[in-house]
């Protein structure tokens, strides 16, 4: 006699008739679970937007490797060679039309990859383990940033959107004429109104984060609800949504002002736009002197010369605060109570200084280890 249920048949022939699990199908269901609350492997918690946004590139860009090699990877198909042929097609093939991608975003596509795989693995849908072999041949590579001296941060801070008169004066001193004009749209556009008051948006929302060492995720959502006080000062009390630490961050009149003039919160814009939108505010104040960079280009290293402006990112007002205060004298620990970085080793990469300004701080500190030893 079959005590099954008509549910129970109707379940099992559909068992029967679906198509195996495809790393590529995976792949799609790995990224929906995470946007509603999966845990990683390692951290026993949910992934950050920012992360799921990776997870995101990084099967786009594997699914436009497969249809350059006209094949489809499956579980078993990634070894050491396949990786090492799709970094050369990240790094190399890829170059036209279309620029070649850095050695470090190759490394970040990879690591994303072999994530998945992983997952993937202890939830048995495949055995390979080829592409755990230490043999893959890119690695990460330490990359020259910019940030933002004290000066620089308070020009930006007090650049008024409202004074059209010194808006005229900073779109005329912009050499290139596709960008003066660009950038002229603050003053001719029928919104222009509207234009100025995005940007000033997207300005105050970077200054928070050069005024606080924070994450753009962290800083981004900033508001008035955060702050406290502790004897005679203010704090932004905030836990990080990358490491979940819980930090204290004196809080600067600047912010305060920033909180006030835009409703109690810092105003909120997608990481993307505000990485465009810093680098063009940059350009309007004339930061276009040449720094060189030192990148990785294709498979080589070598030293490049881009403008300061182009240089700047989201990130850079994280760098900025923590280079700031290090120049100031403030120990590296107390930096890392307020940045939440776990190892000071962690914490001097973010410290972007230039060959002078190191050696200043190294003499700095040699002096302190002198005194100490006098005593």
């Amino acid at each position: 006699m079959n005590n099954k249920t008509n549910a129970e048949k109707g379940q099992a022939r559909k068992n029967e008739t679906a198509l195996p699990m495809t790393l590529n199908s995976y792949f799609e269901r790995f990224i929906l679970e995470c946007q509603h609350g999966r845990l990683g492997l390692k951290s026993k918690k949910p992934y950050a937007r920012n992360t799921i946004e990776m997870f995101r590139e990084t099967f786009r860009v594997f699914e436009e490797f497969q249809q350059q090699r006209m094949r489809e990877v499956n579980f078993d198909d990634v070894t050491p060679e396949l990786l090492d042929d799709m970094a050369h097609y990240l790094l190399v093939e890829r170059a036209q039309p279309r620029q070649v991608m850095k050695r470090n975003s190759v490394h970040r596509i990879i690591g994303v990859l072999k994530i998945v795989l992983r997952t993937a693995r202890r939830e048995k849908l495949h055995d390979n383990r080829d592409y755990e072999e230490d043999i893959y041949s890119v690695t990460r590579e330490e990359v020259t940033h910019v940030y933002l001296t004290r000066e620089q941060i308070d020009e930006m801070y007090h650049l008024d959107f409202n004074d059209r008169a010194s808006l005229e004066r900073l779109i005329a001193r912009i050499e290139d004429q596709e960008e003066k004009r660009y950038m002229g749209r603050l003053l001719t556009s029928s919104h222009h109104r509207e234009v100025c008051q995005r940007y000033s948006r997207y300005r105050d929302e970077f200054i928070a984060g050069c005024l606080t060492g924070q994450r753009w995720s962290d800083y981004s959502r900033i508001n008035s609800g955060m702050i406290c006080q502790m004897e005679n000062f203010k704090f932004i009390e905030l836990t990080q949504i990358k490491t979940q630490k819980h930090v204290f961050i004196p809080l600067e009149k600047r912010l305060e002002t920033i909180l006030e003039r835009n409703g109690g919160r810092v105003p909120q814009t997608c990481d993307y736009k505000l990485n465009k939108r810093i680098k063009e505010i940059a350009l309007l104040l004339g930061w276009t002197h040449q720094v060189m960079v030192e990148q990785g280009v294709g498979p080589m290293r070598l030293p490049r010369y881009k403008r300061f402006c182009d240089c700047i990112s989201s990130h850079t007002a994280r760098r900025s605060w923590a280079t700031n205060a290090y120049k100031d004298h403030v120990p590296l620990a107390s930096i890392m109570a307020v940045t939440g970085h776990s190892t000071e080793d962690m914490l001097r990469k973010y410290l972007q200084m230039n060959d002078e300004e190191k050696g200043i701080c190294a003499a700095r500190d040699l002096q302190k280890v002198l005194q100490l030893a006098r005593i």
